[in-house]
């Protein structure tokens, strides 16, 4: 049995480490946090979902709009998380523990952002058929009050930050 197949460390079997394992002094806080924090980048993954679900149940109001901006935090976290676990994907190194964290972490990237995607369609199709546009891009000319209309479009700017949080693509208009 080879060195390279036989052991989870941090070096390949020549003894020497990745470009990322050999710069230990932040890394090994790194490290630990990309371990340690996997329960909490479960728990933002499942309330980003969680919430973004009730958003599907919700009506543009006050209500929403303050919803969307928590989803928002979350989302910050979520990201600076996925930004930690990046560098671990490129580890060539024979340490699979960091590396299997870091597609844990990835893993749940494309779902997370299809979800997201899924229910921003959803809200400008319910905006559509409340009155009947056609058009998304012309939700300014909603027949609703003044209050409706400002709340429709605050909505509507949250909602299309939340999806760039998530998946870094801002959502056509």
């Amino acid at each position: 049995m080879d060195a390279e197949n036989s052991s989870n460390t941090n070096g390949p079997a020549s003894g020497t480490k990745c470009w990322l394992h050999s710069t230990q002094d932040g890394l090994v806080k790194q490290i630990s946090l990309l371990q340690k924090r996997k329960g909490d980048f479960d728990v933002v993954v499942i309330n980003i979902k969680e919430g973004v679900e009730k958003l599907n149940k919700m009506e543009p109001g006050d209500e929403m709009c303050q919803r969307l901006e928590k989803l928002a935090e979350m989302a910050k976290r979520y990201i600076s998380m996925l930004a930690a676990a990046a560098p671990f994907l490129m580890c060539d190194c024979n340490n699979s523990q960091d590396k299997a964290v870091a597609r844990l972490y990835f893993g749940q990237r494309s779902e997370l952002n299809q979800i997201v995607n899924d229910a921003y369609d959803a809200f400008l199709l319910r905006l559509r058929k409340m009155d009947d546009i056609p058009d998304p891009s012309m939700e300014i000319e909603l027949h609703h009050s003044d209050d409706d209309r400002e709340s429709f479009s605050t909505c509507t700017d949250l909602f299309r930050g939340l999806v760039y949080e998530v998946t870094g693509i801002s959502p056509a208009s």
